[in-house]
């Protein structure tokens, strides 16, 4: 008997535990027997909920999935500056990353066990495309520029100046800048002050300010835009900037609207395949903070008003739950996420609190 393609598919998604529930609606314990695409696009984005220790699993495996199709670069919200420790960690040439980096220990511990048996010519890149803060990232951005540059007779400001005359010093050595990559750090780096400015304030624990900014939104897409026009590229970002829908809530104010990256990206020409990532329940831990979710399963339901609940009942064994949105409409426990319009929604059951790695400051394996 000669097999469709898609029972072929459908066969393959079985043996490594899927079930399909319904059109549009897919269970599976593995992420190879979802229905996601791996080909075809520019840019895959995931969009998390931080905090969450389920993250990493399906993160990792998506990640072994565009791996196989070429994708050999990974970008992950975190300050462009400290780009080279995540980098030279993750390739094995040190022992230790920045303390800075400890919200993304998980992720970056797992591609650094990715890449170690690999060639070096096979092993992910990581891009670090957000921009720099505090005061502080930003002036040892603008130092390490300036170092590359030869900059000699150039000032920095002292970290309480750099609101007040870091546009000028980027302006400097701008006019010195002869590679592409130091005038995008310098693009990143004067998008970082105008979110200074604009109040913003995050290192690794609590936010001071908006962290939806238009100079924030653009730095990261511009740097996505510079990866991704030379070859195909996985980010993984909180849910808001993979978001296909503008925002309302945004500026300094939070009263102005606002574009997500991911509108950015499609604007800017670029094939953009997007994943929204959200547990059905448990708890979280981010940025020192602890505690439950505000949802259950039960508070999410398909159109046909079957509650979430049910649907982990009826596929048990299931890690991931798979939602096409476009097939079946479903509102997922947050309302904010519901409205989102990407590709495909990935549910986790339950999610538990990612590790603290920030407590004791140290980063090292």
């Amino acid at each position: 008997m000669r097999l469709s393609f898609s029972s072929c598919v459908f066969a393959g998604a079985v043996a490594l535990g899927g079930q399909t529930i319904r059109p549009g609606l897919f269970a599976a314990a593995d992420v190879r027997a979802l229905p996601l695409r791996t080909s075809g696009y520019q840019v895959y984005m995931i969009g998390e909920a931080h905090g969450i220790d389920n993250n990493v699993d399906f993160q990792m495996q998506y990640l072994r999935l565009v791996y196989a199709h070429g994708v050999r670069d990974v970008a992950l919200e975190e300050d462009a500056v400290y780009e080279n420790d995540a980098q030279e960690f993750t390739d094995g040439r040190a022992r230790e990353f920045s303390p800075h980096l400890c919200l993304r220990a998980p992720m970056l511990r797992a591609i650094h066990d990715f890449n170690a048996p690999l060639r070096q010519t096979d092993r992910v890149r990581v891009h670090l495309i957000d921009i720099d803060s505090p005061a502080a990232a930003i002036r040892r951005h603008l130092d390490m520029v300036k170092a590359r540059l030869q900059a000699t007779r150039v000032t920095i400001p002292t970290d309480a100046d750099i609101a007040r005359r870091g546009l000028d010093i980027v302006s400097q050595l701008t006019s010195l800048a002869t590679n592409a990559a130091d005038r995008s750090a310098l693009r990143t780096i004067g998008f970082s002050i105008q979110a200074l400015r604009d109040g913003l304030e995050v290192d690794t624990g609590p936010t001071k300010g908006s962290p939806y900014l238009e100079s924030r939104e653009q730095a990261v897409a511009s740097n996505i835009v510079d990866i991704a026009k030379d070859s195909p590229i996985l980010v993984v970002y909180g849910s808001d900037h993979v978001s296909r829908t503008l925002r309302h809530d945004a500026g300094p104010n939070r009263d102005r609207p606002l574009k997500p990256v991911a509108q950015r990206l499609e604007a800017a020409g670029l094939k953009v395949y997007t994943v929204i990532t959200q547990p059905l329940g448990g708890a979280s831990r981010w940025r020192g903070q602890t505690g439950e979710l505000m949802w259950t399963a039960a508070d999410g339901h398909l159109a046909t008003g079957e509650t979430m609940d049910a649907v982990l009942k009826a596929a048990p064994g299931a890690h991931f739950i798979y939602v096409d949105p476009r097939t079946e409409r479903t509102a997922v426990p947050s309302d904010d996420i519901g409205r989102m319009a990407p590709d495909a929604f990935v549910l986790f059951g339950r999610a538990t609190p990612m590790p603290d790695s920030c407590g004791g400051g140290n980063a090292s394996r």
